[in-house]
């Protein structure tokens, strides 16, 4: 939900709802991170947990670093072709 509100903001040029979409991604990150530890923490066996752990957390924040730059140019991309 975040990614399509950004890319809205980025499309229309409004601060408000790129500060909107910077607000659920910051509450999906303090959601999300807490509740990756306790799965991946009770999935996994204790000799090999603190590997898990440690890729679970770089693929979630690859990806949360991937996803808004990634918005901002789909937006480019669909007001370019006239779709906002």
């Amino acid at each position: 939900m975040a990614l399509v509100v950004a890319a809205v903001g980025a499309a229309r040029g409004s601060a408000a709802v790129l500060v909107t979409a910077v607000v659920l991604v910051t509450l999906a990150f303090g959601l999300g991170q807490p509740a990756l530890m306790a799965a991946v923490g009770g999935a996994v066996p204790a000799d090999v947990r603190g590997v898990a752990l440690g890729i679970a957390t770089l693929v979630f924040l690859v990806g949360g670093v991937w996803a808004p730059p990634s918005s901002v140019g789909w937006a480019r991309c669909w007001a370019s072709i006239g779709a906002w």
